[in-house]
């Protein structure tokens, strides 16, 4: 793990703070950066020791362990070295990395005394370090994470910058990880409280937040089957997305190894996820098994730039369509028309068929609203070649452009028609294109009922015909 230190130097003193943690991959070797390293030194106590981190497996509670450290200059110069032991964090994203210094330490950080806290080394020079890990009495069962790391502040000029007004000193910390794991009662499991399937550009990627519900790490593997309505559309098997600390949460955005991103269309994925961490030393020390949890996630891949331009061609269609219709009323509205006098028993529909018009156009003229009765109407106008010309209102554009949504929305609710005088079943079922049956039931009537003037009838939206 790799650490930059920046710190200010106000009347010339200089006061070290960690502003930011690097994380590193999991490495067998030595951490080094910076010109300088630190790792596991050769201890008989400790044999087969991993060469690049202190591992400490099934101590017991209130064990003391005496262990030692190499610490290496690499730099060409010499250097003063300082150490610090800290606990280990985890990102939400799942990264490693450590706390920003000494006094923030709430686990195994504290539990460890170094015999020096900086060494002097010359160039290409190392110094064996011994340290005490004093396990508590009443320590936690399961993994405890931590590092020994070290930091050098530069005095190279190379090494400076100005930030807000003040010389700053940059220093780069590393440090070797630490992984004690108290013996006792080992909890496993996890639990998955989110998954998604979605692109990201030609990628493919899940998405992923589990929760480790044990008190040791969990080394996560992913299998996947991915499904389209044609059939299997690719699968992986164990493939590694992440380690989580013991009772934490890790979000994940993995993208998927296989195929790239379908176009368009339905799919979904089972997706099965295990623990695979069999411990460091699992002949000797066997952890028990972790059930693994299972989920089915869903998505439909939609082409947005395609669709975008698809919608945009369809609008502009229906656009001039739209511009085309308001210019024939335009022209209407110009039309030479007849004054027509309303006599008992007419409504629209009979005498837009008298004329061979369509009814809604008749209504447009003579701004008959829904529900189209035409009650306390003496007289309308009627297109006809033999009338003459009269000052009709042509309809703005905008307001025309819209109302083919403004009726869209209306659908929603039941419009209302009135009984004319002399209006039978038949022109009623004519009027809406829905049976006097239907119409009956719709508004709770027998159907033998007798039609009365003035009588209001319910005409559901969704399943009227002819009124638009």
């Amino acid at each position: 793990m790799v650490v930059i230190k920046i710190t200010p130097k106000i009347f010339g003193g200089i006061v070290a703070v960690v502003v930011a943690i690097s994380l590193s991959p999991l490495t067998t070797w030595a951490m080094s950066a910076g010109g300088m390293s630190i790792a596991p030194a050769p201890n008989p106590t400790f044999p087969d020791r991993n060469k690049g981190w202190f591992i400490y497996e099934q101590v017991e509670p209130g064990t003391v362990i005496e262990d030692v450290a190499r610490v290496i200059n690499l730099d060409s110069s010499t250097a003063t070295i300082t150490i610090e032991t800290v606990d280990a964090g985890m990102n939400e994203d799942g990264g490693f990395g450590l706390v920003g210094s000494p006094e923030e330490n709430i686990d195994i950080g504290r539990w460890i005394e170094l015999s020096k806290t900086e060494v002097t080394l010359p160039a290409n020079r190392e110094e064996i370090v011994p340290f005490k890990i004093t396990v508590p009495a009443d320590a936690e069962v399961g993994d405890h994470i931590g590092a020994l790391a070290v930091y050098q502040i530069s005095p190279a000029t190379d090494k400076t910058a100005k930030i807000g007004g003040s010389q700053v000193s940059i220093s780069t910390r590393v440090g070797a990880r630490i992984y004690l794991t108290v013996k006792g009662d080992i909890v496993r499991g996890l639990k998955l409280l989110k998954g998604s399937l979605y692109g990201r550009g030609q990628s493919l990627m899940f998405g992923l937040k589990v929760k480790n519900l044990g008190n040791v790490r969990a080394d996560l593997r992913m299998t996947a089957k991915i499904y389209s309505i044609w059939g299997v559309y690719d699968k992986k098997e164990a493939i590694q997305i992440g380690q989580v600390f013991p009772r934490k949460t890790i979000s994940i955005q993995a993208p998927w190894p296989g195929k790239s991103r379908p176009i368009f269309g339905l799919y979904w994925a089972s997706v099965t996820i295990e623990d695979a961490f069999k411990g460091l030393n699992p002949i000797n020390s066997p952890l028990p098994a972790s059930q693994p949890i299972h989920t089915w996630v869903v998505t439909f891949f939609i082409p947005w730039t395609q669709t975008a331009i698809l919608v945009l061609l369809l609008f502009l269609i229906w656009f001039f369509i739209q511009l085309r219709r308001w210019r024939q009323m335009v022209a209407l509205s110009t039309t030479p028309v007849v004054a027509y006098k309303i006599k008992p028993g007419d409504h629209l529909a009979n005498i837009a068929a008298r004329y061979g018009i369509s009814w809604k156009l008749l209504a447009h003229l003579n701004e008959i609203k829904p529900p189209y009765s035409l009650h306390g109407v003496a007289q309308i106008y009627v297109p006809d070649a033999k009338g003459s010309r009269q000052g009709m209102r042509a309809p703005r554009f905008l307001a025309y452009l819209i109302k083919p949504l403004h009726r869209f929305w209306r659908r929603r609710s039941p419009d209302v028609i009135v009984v004319e005088p002399g209006d039978t079943k038949t022109d009623v079922e004519k009027f809406t294109g829905l049976s006097w049956k239907r119409l009956a039931a719709y508004n709770q009537l027998s159907p033998t009922s007798a039609l009365k003037s003035g009588q209001e009838l319910r005409v559901p939206s969704t399943y009227r015909r002819n009124t638009r």
